[in-house]
């Protein structure tokens, strides 16, 4: 126990007695009563700035054996007396909930906590924002059930197990908080806000609390309703990360100041050895989000999106080993949880379906033209990226940095119009799947694998198989069928994985799969005469005039005649032969790669210089009779 805590405990009974004196055995006898355990007289007579203890035979008090009299010394500072009150004086608490008989100040003693209820959570806090109109703001803690009864009536209580604990849900009411009053027991107040204070030196600290604070939720969510007894974190923290938990380590003397500096994240419900920790309720609510999230995700269809009555089945079927149960999230009912998810977090909302029917989903921001133009070149990016990796696959966390290293610039998922880059590879799910290493088993993003998907598989694996095989054939070598997956393994340090791929067999693979890019003569593997061409080429390469000035027209709202006039500058016409289209052509596939390697796009003025670094420029300019690149894309203005 903190010294200073038992301070403010001696003075606040002190206080309540007439003279503010008692006998000394008389004082500790209450003491053990109301606070459960005993002081002893070396502490009381530390406390020369709180109590005076003194031998004093003419008392008057017959029933004094001894002579010591502890009295709270006219030092001490009372300006602050409520905070030193332990129960409501407006209420003090009755004998029992069937007698109006109040309790004197030698009978009052705490209880061990405020009972487990079942109320909706929207009705508790308007009734506990009355309740501290009524008492100027701020009440005792173990008042409250007086306090309650006074106003609304008694309160049910739940005695099977069942329901939510009482403290928790009046800490989870927006604008009202609980805090350790002067005399160190817990007091309802509003919230007052706070300046933030920090400082260099404290950012090593700060940093070790946060990894303290996901810790102990990583812990305290594999208990029943996330609530584990103060006495047993210690251990189960020891038995779950295998190391111990050293409260020095974080600045602090007892494990108690400690979860106190993280209110965010730790509760500590009741009082004394019957002292409970659960999740603070933001931290409840950011542990529904993102379980409500992963049940979204997992619907079939675009809209992602579920009705409230299937929430629980769908949550079984992603949670087999656990059923639902808005107790564990720290709320009575269901709506509740839903009403504070829409109300403060922004990536679940509550919309109203076709039959009128409400739903959870997941809200969708439209992508920009150029933000989906960027996602496709992401999605190339990505192919690349993961085609140099052991089976196309990489770790999810290693992501970001591989993609730094490999083209030389940050991969900001802003820019594709996403929040997470979860989000971004959800997009292209075409391209690239998530996959959980471990089946079954609960696992955060970060450790979750990428991989190509099989028809992107099959395209590296083409190209690598192609040139395994040329080399070969340009060495005088054959490649056998039969030894094909050892020379792959050999070449290239992993084994090929046919079944990535989509194919049965290594035969099935070069048969179904790979026939562009590699073929079989008997037993030997050859290089394929029909090598996939782009798609770009073999397009149309004609269309009817009118019909193009029409659609062009139409599609961009732009003149007709200023559209007719550059085509002809550009050597376009319905009698101009096929080699200037096919230039033209040519032109955009080459343009198309450029920009695709520059990240998506180019300055006007680089436009150019980059060309020309990479094709012949003045073949294709004095074909089309233009001056420079930028007038192409340009037009006249």
């Amino acid at each position: 126990m903190d010294y200073s805590t038992l301070k403010k405990e001696v003075a606040a009974i002190l206080q309540d007695v007439p003279n503010r004196s008692l006998p000394l055995f008389k004082f500790r006898e209450i003491f053990e009563k109301r606070y459960r355990r005993s002081v002893s007289s070396c502490d009381l007579y530390r406390m020369k700035d709180v109590v005076t203890i003194s031998d004093n035979s003419t008392t008057g008090l017959g029933y004094v054996t001894g002579r010591r009299i502890i009295s709270l010394s006219s030092d001490w500072n009372t300006e602050g007396a409520d905070g030193l009150v332990v129960f409501c004086r407006l209420h003090p608490p009755m004998k029992s909930a069937l007698e109006s008989a109040r309790l004197g100040w030698a009978e009052r003693e705490i209880g061990v906590s405020l009972p487990n209820v079942e109320i909706e959570f929207n009705t508790l806090s308007q009734r506990i924002g009355n309740i501290l109109d009524s008492h100027d703001g701020g009440f005792p803690l173990f008042s409250f059930m007086d306090c309650y009864a006074s106003e609304f009536g008694q309160m049910e209580r739940v005695d099977d197990g069942s329901g939510v604990p009482l403290e928790h849900l009046i800490a989870s009411v927006h604008g009202v908080e609980i805090i350790y009053a002067d005399n160190g027991m817990k007091r309802v107040q509003w919230k007052i806000k706070k300046e933030f204070e920090s400082g260099l030196q404290q950012i090593p600290l700060d940093i070790q609390l946060a990894q303290l604070s996901r810790e102990l939720v990583d812990l305290i969510k594999t208990f029943p309703k996330c609530s584990i007894p103060f006495s047993k974190l210690i251990p189960a923290y020891h038995h779950h990360f295998g190391r111990q938990c050293r409260v020095a380590d974080y600045g602090h003397l007892t494990l108690s100041s400690l979860l106190q500096t993280l209110p965010m994240t730790i509760q500590v419900i009741g009082e004394g050895p019957n002292r409970v920790i659960t999740l603070a309720h933001k931290a409840q609510m950011k542990r529904f989000a993102t379980d409500v999230l992963r049940v979204l995700k997992g619907q079939l269809g675009i809209k992602k999106q579920i009705r409230l009555e299937d929430f629980p089945m769908a949550f079984g079927q992603l949670f087999p080993v656990r059923a639902f149960s808005p107790e564990d999230y720290g709320l009575c009912f269901f709506s509740d949880l839903v009403l504070e998810l829409v109300e403060n977090f922004t990536i679940v909302s509550l919309v109203t379906g076709d039959d009128g029917e409400k739903l959870l989903a997941i809200p969708k921001r439209e992508q920009s033209h150029q933000e989906v133009q960027k996602t496709r070149i992401f999605a190339a990016e990505v192919v690349e990226l993961l085609g140099h990796s052991i089976r196309c696959e990489m770790q999810f966390s290693k992501f970001i940095p591989s993609y730094h290293h490999h083209f030389g610039r940050q991969c900001r998922v802003s820019d594709f119009g996403f929040s997470k880059l979860a989000e971004l590879f959800d997009s292209i799910s075409d391209t690239v799947i998530s996959e959980n290493p471990h089946p079954g088993v609960d696992c955060n993003p970060e450790d979750k694998m990428l991989r190509l998907t099989p028809l992107e598989q099959i395209k590296v694996v083409g190209d690598q198989i192609r040139g395994l095989v040329q080399n070969r054939m340009e060495k005088g070598i054959v490649t056998r069928l039969a030894e094909l997956e050892d020379i792959f393994l050999s070449e290239f340090g992993f084994a090929l994985r046919v079944d990535l791929c989509g194919a049965l067999d290594i035969l099935n693979l070069i048969n179904q799969s790979l026939s562009s890019w590699v073929k079989l003569d008997g037993d030997y593997v050859q290089v394929s005469d029909n090598e996939q061409q782009p798609t770009l080429e073999k397009e149309p390469l004609t269309m009817n005039g009118s019909e193009f000035l029409a659609a062009y027209g139409g599609k961009n709202n732009t003149n007709l005649d200023n559209v007719e006039k550059n085509l002809n500058k550009l050597g376009i016409s319905q009698e101009n032969s096929d080699e200037a289209k096919q230039m033209i052509q040519a032109f955009g596939k080459e343009m198309a790669d450029l920009l695709e390697e520059s990240g998506g796009y180019l300055a006007v003025q680089n436009i150019e210089s980059a060309y020309s670094q990479k094709y012949v420029l003045n073949f294709f300019f004095n074909f089309l009779e233009v001056t420079n690149i930028s007038w192409i894309g340009m037009g006249d203005k």
